[in-house]
């Protein structure tokens, strides 16, 4: 996903990737810690891992008693292996749909574990996720158990146990490769690219990951049981209490949680230009946002050959350089650079002539915005923010006004004010000389401008 670069030339004109990658989340943040939708966050996942193991133990048990032979049990009556993958395939799919505004619907430590290598998640809702998620797998178990006792202990707690006939070797590579089909489908699902340029993916997105859950519990169960889910694996363990039951859970479930690591970076790719997520240009003045995670500024002239660790002490005059704070997005126009600040979501514009002058009228400097585009002489930015959880989708425009010694000024745009469009909701922006155009969110797009009549289309 970082690999693709959105770049853009002089005067605004982008070739660009129509998407907008969110910023890396930070290892630790300690605002997380004041916000009610983390906590809300954290009960929707020990809630929905709770259901979960609650339903699936049940249908384990009821389909090992329905066929127990010490009972005259019909052998191929109950809901059998297909049933039992439904169950497990079904309740993903449900809680996943369920969860998803709300916490991102992990249910599964694993899928945490990977999308917090991926830089999806910070670590201290990583792991207070797979605290509750691990909580209420064993909530969800000792339910099971209180409700039916006697056929929890007799049937073996819906614990995972390695078929007879299999090695540990072959029950570990089985857990591995079902963990990695999920969590590389979660991946697959949730991709901003794709739920940028498809309006039906996040919609869907429980439909594959539920649909993966169980076409690897047909596979797997006849071998492991199917974990693919440390909790549900801990879970189980911990309430049916046995050393075997221990034993496999440490052998299996716990080691195939590694390889949800492995989705991670298949996902993210690996080259050289991997850490750039934004890229903007000036008469062969480079700048570009480090994807990392620290979301730095970093400039280069054109004679320097990247990637290059010596690049940020290059022209060193220009003002470009000079104390620029981390961004989340990176726009610029003719001796100009606008961003959104990575802590707050507002905007920042600056010239390399008057570097310390905020180039944002004041009726716009305390909003937060989600996407930024500038153009030659005028800057327009979508309300909203990465970090809330509705955005606006609103638009605001203002112009860059060039006067003596080219200094520079912005006021509140009166060319690039349209009725028409005061009302809509973008949820992507892009700028040129004199125009602007913006993907509405409930379908087609729209341009404004004094320019824009130049254009290929209006409306569509």
């Amino acid at each position: 996903m970082a690999k693709d670069v959105e770049v853009g030339g002089q005067g605004g004109e982008f070739q660009a990737k129509d998407y907008n990658d969110p910023p890396p989340a930070p290892l630790i943040d300690a605002e997380e810690f004041t916000q009610w939708s983390f906590y809300r966050a954290i009960i929707a996942e020990f809630i929905a891992t709770l259901l979960f193991l609650y339903i699936t133990v049940l249908t384990v048990i009821g389909y090992k008693s329905q066929t127990d032979p010490a009972k005259n049990a019909d052998p191929c009556g109950g809901v059998g292996i297909l049933g039992i993958a439904w169950a497990f395939g079904g309740m993903i799919f449900i809680l996943v749909y369920c969860t998803a505004g709300i916490s991102g619907g992990h249910i599964n430590p694993a899928v945490t574990l990977g999308l917090f290598l991926a830089r999806k998640v910070s670590l201290v809702r990583a792991i207070l996720y797979m605290a509750a998620q691990c909580l209420g797998a064993i909530c969800g178990c000792g339910l099971v158990k209180a409700f039916q006792k006697a056929y929890y202990n007799r049937y073996g707690g819906g614990a995972n146990e390695l078929a007879d006939g299999y090695s540990k070797g072959t029950g570990l590579g089985a857990e591995i490769i079902g963990t990695f089909v999920l969590v590389y489908t979660v991946f697959s699902a949730t991709d901003p690219k794709r739920n940028a340029r498809d309006s039906h993916v996040p919609v869907l997105a429980p439909l594959p990951i539920g649909f993966a859950v169980f076409m690897v519990h047909l596979a797997t169960i006849p071998v492991t049981g199917t974990g693919i889910n440390p909790a549900r694996s801990f879970g189980a363990a911990v309430i049916y209490n046995q050393d075997k039951a221990w034993d496999q859970r440490c052998n299996l479930s716990s080691f195939s949680s590694s390889s949800s690591s492995f989705p991670a970076l298949a996902h993210l790719g690996l080259d050289p230009w991997a850490y750039l997520r934004r890229i903007w240009r000036d008469n062969g003045f480079f700048c570009a946002i480090d994807a990392s995670g620290k979301q730095d500024v970093t400039c280069w002239t054109k004679n320097t050959t990247l990637p290059s660790p010596s690049f940020s002490s290059l022209a060193t005059s220009s003002g470009y350089l000079s104390s620029i704070p981390a961004m989340s997005s990176l726009s610029g126009g003719e001796g100009f650079l606008c961003g959104i600040l990575a802590n707050s979501s507002q905007a920042l514009c600056w010239s390399s002539i008057y570097l310390g002058r905020d180039l944002v009228p004041s009726i716009y400097s305390n909003t937060a915005y989600s996407h930024i585009a500038a153009g030659k002489d005028h800057v327009c930015a979508i309300r909203g923010s990465y970090f809330s959880d509705h955005e606006s989708g609103t638009i605001d425009c203002w112009d860059i006004v060039k006067g003596a010694n080219n200094s520079l000024t912005s006021t509140q745009s009166s060319q690039f004010y349209d009725q028409s469009i005061s009302n809509l909701v973008f949820s992507k922006v892009v700028s040129g000389e004199g125009y602007s155009c913006g993907r509405v969110r409930e379908g087609g797009a729209v341009c404004w401008g004094p320019n824009s009549a130049s254009l290929a289309f209006q409306v569509y």
